[in-house]
């Protein structure tokens, strides 16, 4: 990916709504906490601590939990791009 096309979409979801930055923080939080999930789930399989099978409700139900937090983190930022003028 290019760094042309990496500052255009930046402009583009800064731009298109006011609610860009949440959108992006978000996103940004959630790629992190699942790559984390990820990582920590491969070094548990090593260890033997995890089995595979475990892996297939380990992932889904972390990434609930991950969105839940998600909301939480990022309510107090949401109402207050909607309730403060522009």
């Amino acid at each position: 990916m290019s760094l042309h096309f990496s500052r255009h979409l930046l402009r583009r979801v800064f731009e298109s709504s006011r609610f860009g930055a949440l959108y992006l923080a978000a996103a940004i939080y959630l790629v992190i906490s699942a790559v984390t999930r990820l990582i920590l789930s491969a070094l548990a399989i090593s260890q033997g601590e995890l089995g595979a099978s475990a892996l297939l409700a380990v992932i889904p139900i972390g990434t609930l939990y991950d969105l839940v937090t998600c909301l939480y983190l990022f309510a107090p930022f949401a109402l207050y791009l909607f309730l403060l003028p522009r």
